[in-house]
């Protein structure tokens, strides 16, 4: 085969896209360890005072540095990055250039609060939707209707979304190797009847946002930081049960409440449809179609797939899938951007680590169980239990070690053995008393509106240095 290193092997009948080993002395792991990453990181604007800032979108029309939901409330949006490192490179990039239009507003200096959770909330003012103008005015009203639908108070969750996508040159260069030599993988069901390219590339990320939708709660629970609230969130001015000056720190059962029972989900539970692009769009558009959604993107989901451009199904029926889009990671309060970039590594060797299990149909059943087990691994007691009956810490203590074994016994480069190491060490940490959610507690659970705006203006002196 011309161009490529793979073998004209053909793959094993076990279910698996190849075998690891098969190609593990061949130019094509250096592919395979290359991607496509963009991160995009929502936070709250706050004054000098750490309320929630009253003044206009102060970026002009930076397509980088938008508004998300509220007017308030910031998204960092980086271009595609070749690496977690370039990614996270920008996305400080960024975070600079905004910190220091806040530090000379005329109005006074603003900040970007570091939590998912929002700072004290004193009325529904603080939580304006976004003001969008001309041919994007309907941003605004489909704000509206979300914020009646779904309330206020959800719509203050921030958060921060990675997209990933495999290299051009690994896709096309298995796409030859499995689909079009002499002996095409007619007992592997994935590929069976696997034509164009764009049907094979969709049927990989359908592959991968099964798995990553499965393990959403290993994301949750490595990933939440958000236990603390201010009391406001809970209580309402005027309520007879209200706190008479707001001023209280609730520590909740949940390590990410938006990621919980609690969070910014439909009021039904959806199932998809992953045995190709055409039923998962046609399974979503069932759901508008019955009034339970307004539009597709209202479908609020662990995992999305993207096209280029803008979110639609009919774009993604005409060009393909062209990304996968993960939504259930918090701000990091204790990184200035609120991103760690050996979680992002992470991520990158938890797609490969899933694009060689075996293949196994996503069920109803199992769908409604990988739901039910993000929700539980959102909860700051690690001796819940999932839905196999084992406590959250039990499976993630089990499935790092199986990560790690997979990439140990594959006979890797040692330039890559450090990267995975690296990255899989770091998470293992926090099982050992090192998880973002176990930290904030400790350190936040006294005075979580004082203590997070010292934070806020400790990550802008960082950044103006």
């Amino acid at each position: 085969m011309h161009g490529h290193a793979f073998s004209r092997r053909r793959v094993n009948g076990n279910g698996k896209i190849m075998d690891i080993k098969e190609i593990r002395n061949s130019k094509a792991i250096d592919f395979l360890f290359k991607g496509n990453f963009g991160l995009e990181k929502e936070c709250i604007r706050i004054d000098e005072n750490g309320r929630m800032a009253d003044t206009p979108h102060p970026f002009g029309r930076d397509e980088k540095i938008s508004r998300d939901f509220s007017e308030n409330q910031t998204e960092f949006i980086t271009g595609v990055n070749d690496t977690p490192k370039a990614a996270c490179d920008e996305l400080t990039v960024l975070h600079r250039k905004a910190v220091k239009i806040l530090d000379k507003l005329p109005t006074g200096k603003e900040y970007f609060w570091p939590f998912s959770n929002p700072p004290r909330i004193f009325g529904e003012n603080d939580n304006p939707v976004a003001r969008f103008n001309g041919e994007k005015e309907w941003k605004t009203e489909y704000r509206k209707y979300l914020k009646e639908k779904y309330g206020s108070k959800l719509m203050l969750y921030s958060g921060v979304h990675i997209n990933f996508s495999l290299s051009q040159e690994w896709l096309k260069g298995i796409y030859e190797w499995l689909c079009l030599n002499d002996r095409p993988c007619a007992e592997n069901r994935l590929f069976k009847e696997c034509g164009e390219y764009t049907e094979f590339v969709n049927r990989i990320y359908m592959r991968l946002v099964a798995w990553g939708t499965r393990y959403s709660w290993l994301i949750v629970y490595l990933f939440g930081a958000s236990p603390v609230f201010d009391a406001s969130f809970f209580d309402e001015p005027g309520d007879k049960n209200a706190s008479d000056d707001f001023s209280s720190t609730v520590v909740s059962k949940y390590a990410t409440p938006r990621c919980s029972e609690i969070g910014y989900w439909n009021d039904f539970d959806p199932i998809l449809d992953y045995v190709s692009l055409e039923r998962y769009i046609k399974s979503i558009n069932s759901y508008v179609e019955n009034g339970a959604l307004n539009i597709p993107a209202e479908l609020y989901y662990p995992v999305r797939i993207k096209s280029r451009g803008d979110f639609s199904m009919q774009t993604l029926l005409e060009k393909g899938i062209d990304h996968i889009e993960f939504r259930i990671i918090d701000d990091n309060p204790y990184e200035p951007t609120g991103v760690c970039r050996s979680d992002i590594e992470f991520m990158h060797l938890l797609m490969i680590y899933f694009l060689f299990r075996h293949e196994s149909d996503f069920t109803p059943e199992k769908q409604k169980n990988a739901l039910s087990d993000m929700k539980r691994a959102a909860l700051l007691d690690q001796n819940a239990r999932l839905s196999n009956g084992r406590s959250i810490r039990e499976n993630v203590k089990e499935i790092l070690a199986k990560i790690r074994n997979f990439y140990r016994e594959e006979g890797f480069t040692e330039e890559h053995c450090a990267y995975i190491e690296s990255a899989i060490e770091y998470q293992e940490s926090k099982l050992a008393g090192a998880r973002y959610a176990d930290r904030v507690v400790k350190d936040f659970s006294g005075d979580y509106w004082e203590k997070g705006l010292e934070l806020a203006k400790e990550h802008a002196r960082t950044l103006l240095k």
